[in-house]
């Protein structure tokens, strides 16, 4: 499925949308992916990685952010 010029694998799958969503959510997840692709494409232009897993860890208040990120090929 490709929408605004990205191309998203599965809209309906549990983690990314919630089961009961409706267009405007799956608007809203679409508008915060433009939103960090654009600025992934400005910050970091020669970073070619695909995030493979991430854990969110909150503690009172400290927030920790893990990521395990592949290398691909540039298009």
């Amino acid at each position: 499925m490709k929408i605004m010029g990205h191309s998203i694998v599965n809209f309906h799958h549990p983690r990314l949308v919630p089961k009961g969503s409706d267009a405007e959510d799956v608007a809203s997840i679409v508008h915060v992916i433009d939103l960090i692709l654009e600025r992934k494409r400005k910050f970091f232009p020669d970073i070619h990685k695909v995030i493979i897993e991430h854990k969110l860890t909150i503690d009172g208040d400290n927030i920790n952010l893990d990521v395990m990120s592949a290398p691909v090929k540039p298009q």
